[in-house]
């Protein structure tokens, strides 16, 4: 009773859920669609916000590029003042030049000149510039040339002494390499005791108009400084920017944080955790937008603008809140809507399923039976059967069993899906369909009657069906499921018609191929007759001509046979054909073609063979045939012999008709020089 009202209930699920699936169907397209339309249309404006933010983070970045790139033009400018006195000059000059210059370019904080002193001039400026400055002058062994510190003017900025040697600086070293290399700018970020944090310098090279490096003139500017200059009449919108140097590290070691509410800037060491959290922070949804880079000097930085609020479903924009209002009302209506169709057109809808898959059933089966009647030989038709088993029964194993000649074994020649449930191999009275005649259905839960040909542990259900064609039975359809009614009455009924047709199209197939080898076979030794020699040797040429191979004909034939038809009888000799045919078929290859040519002559066809081939193998079979024992009513025929003659193409002929008269002469030849021997055709017989 329990397991009554389990499947009740069951049944009472499954109908309600068909019922209102379509239902449920199209409340599922309605939210879908309507936040599908409610991301779109979120994502198309924060797409137009992004570009906005995009457009804006280029325009700040070219506002940096443009305003350090006049900073270095004005740095140009004394370079060519100190160039024209050949880096000679006052150092009130230069205080007056330098003072200028950061009074008119806000950031740069100093400004200093270091004239290149080669190893021979060291003596001189030491002691020049130790007159000047009232105190001794050392630049020591250091590199050469040298560029000491010999003016500076600084605003806030300090902490390179007159006479250092900018060479010893290792923050300095690769940018004076690559400023004196490029005869360009070049510009360092790397902190010194007067370069702290967020500020760099820029090294640019001074040369007299005979290409002459004179010196360097060093700008140190505060980043800091320089953003807050360049960003005035630029509207922000409290949009925080980084100005940075990007670096193989994961640690960012240069950078400055502008904070646009403050308008204050920020590159002390005691913040880079922070500023790096920052970065870090995923306010914009496509970070590579809000970057870009700006390069200095032939050095590359990045502006990158961080916005205060992150973009989320939930700050969506409005016209986005009223369309997904707007689409889940109509999901609504066409819900309700759809919910009285559905319910009544659930039986009609019903009614078309059976219909169609009546029609898809009739349909496939039909196709099956013209794909079985197409196939050519039985081991194709076996080869072909599970593929179109596997479109009736998708969910359900099985093979197909043929019955032995004998009538004692069936064995399945086919197999589709795992595990079958089945032995491979068993006998007719080892299944209840076989020994009735008729379907025979096991049902686990049901404690039916098993078939002994079974494997533990059984299937939930299996059907056998056994296979008739003209009152004989010909093997088994056997169909399995591990699921509960897998196999349902239409399922049987399917199954019932598929095998009817399969017997007959396998009945139809073992006849043809019976007619076939009646055709084609010689009735006393099972070889191929003459017509199929023919045949294959005109198909064998052509194979031959075409890829440039050779191609053997061996006639053989048995010496004295006349005399065993004499001695043991007629009898005796057609066993000692059929023994010599069995020893043929058993000592060439897959591909070589044995025929019988008439009385005792044999042929035998070689394709993709040279003649030295075809003579070994000539060779092989005459000795190996006197190994052959023949015996007829208990009584030996003796040992026999062989005589062969051998013909090769094109050597010895270019058609059919050629090849077999150049091996008869060469067998001929074979029996004149007294048997038992290979005789090889002479190239003077090849026919053209």
């Amino acid at each position: 009773m329990k397991g009554v009202k389990q499947q009740l209930k069951g049944f009472c699920q499954w109908e309600w859920l068909s019922r209102y699936l379509p239902t449920l169907l199209s409340v599922g397209i309605g939210l879908v669609a309507s936040g599908v339309g409610f991301e779109t249309i979120a994502r198309w404006q924060r797409s137009m916000q992004m570009a906005a933010l995009e457009a804006k983070t280029q325009n700040v970045a070219r506002a940096v590029e443009s305003h350090i790139d006049a900073y270095l033009q004005g740095i140009w400018s004394i370079g060519d003042v100190l160039a024209l006195g050949k880096g000679s000059f006052q150092p009130q000059g230069f205080e007056t030049l330098a003072r200028h210059f950061i009074a008119r370019y806000p950031g740069a904080e100093a400004l200093i000149w270091a004239p290149r002193i080669d190893r021979e001039r060291r003596s001189d400026y030491e002691r020049a510039m130790g007159e000047r400055w009232g105190r001794a002058v050392t630049l020591g062994e250091g590199r050469s040339p040298a560029f000491p510190v010999s003016a500076i003017e600084a605003s806030t900025l300090g902490g390179f002494p007159l006479g250092l040697d900018l060479t010893t600086i290792a923050a300095f070293e690769d940018a004076i390499a690559r400023a004196v290399e490029s005869q360009q700018a070049a510009v360092s970020f790397e902190p010194t005791p007067g370069n702290p944090y967020g500020s760099f310098a820029a090294i640019v090279p001074i040369y007299d108009a005979d290409d002459e490096l004179l010196g360097l003139a060093i700008a140190l500017f505060d980043s800091g400084r320089l953003l807050k200059q360049a960003f005035q009449g630029i509207p922000l919108d409290d949009i925080d920017v980084v100005f940075s140097e990007p670096r193989r590290s994961p640690q960012i070691q240069w950078l400055t944080l502008y904070r646009s509410d403050l308008e204050q800037t920020y590159a002390e060491p005691e913040i880079q955790g922070k500023i790096v959290n920052l970065l870090r922070r995923d306010t914009c949804s496509v970070p590579a937008r809000c970057r870009y880079p700006v390069l200095i000097a032939g050095r590359e930085a990045i502006v990158q603008l961080l916005p205060k609020t992150a973009q989320t479903p939930f700050n969506a924009p409005l016209l986005a809140w009223i369309f997904l209002g707007t689409g889940l009302s109509l999901t609504a209506i066409v819900v309700a809507y759809l919910a009285e169709v559905q319910k009544r057109s659930l039986h009609l809808q019903r009614q078309i399923e059976d219909l169609s898959q009546a029609n898809f059933e009739l349909t496939r089966l039909n196709r099956i039976g013209d794909l079985l009647q197409a196939c050519v030989t039985l081991e194709e038709a076996y080869d072909t059967i599970p593929r179109l088993v596997e479109k009736l029964f998708p969910e359900q194993a099985g093979s197909l069993y043929i019955l032995s000649a004998s009538g004692n074994v069936l064995e399945a020649v086919s197999s589709w899906g795992e595990p079958t449930g089945s032995q491979l191999v068993f006998g007719p009275d080892e299944c209840w369909a076989i020994r009735s005649g008729r379907p025979h259905i096991f049902e686990k839960k049901h404690s039916g009657l098993a078939c002994a040909h079974l494997r533990h542990p059984f299937p939930s259900m299996c059907l056998c069906i056994p296979m008739m064609a003209q009152g004989e039975t010909l093997g088994l359809l056997y169909l399995s499921s591990r699921q509960r009614n897998g196999l349902s009455e239409s399922k049987q009924e399917l199954a019932d018609n598929f095998a009817e047709r399969l017997g007959l199209a396998l009945a139809n197939l073992k006849l043809r191929e019976k007619l076939k080898n009646q055709s084609i076979r010689d009735p006393l030794t099972g070889l191929f007759n003459r017509r199929y020699l023919e045949e294959s040797l005109e198909r064998e040429l052509y194979r031959a001509t075409r890829e440039q191979q050779g191609l053997g004909v061996i006639l053989l034939d048995i010496d004295h046979f006349k005399q065993f038809n004499d001695t043991f009888g007629h009898d005796a000799g057609d066993t000692l054909l059929k023994e010599l045919a069995m020893f043929l078929q058993g000592n060439i290859r897959q591909s070589d073609i044995a025929c019988r040519y008439g009385g005792e002559e044999f042929v035998l066809i070689l394709p993709d063979a040279s003649l030295d081939t075809i003579v070994d193998r000539a060779e092989l079979l005459r000795q190996g045939v006197k190994h052959l024992h023949v015996q007829y009513h208990r009584e030996s025929l003796g040992t026999i012999s062989l005589s062969f003659g051998v013909a090769c193409f094109p050597q010895n002929g270019k058609s059919a008709s050629g090849l077999i008269e150049a091996a008869d002469a060469a067998l001929y030849e074979a029996k004149a020089q007294g048997r038992d021997r290979v005789a090889i055709s002479s190239p003077g017989s090849t026919d053209l």
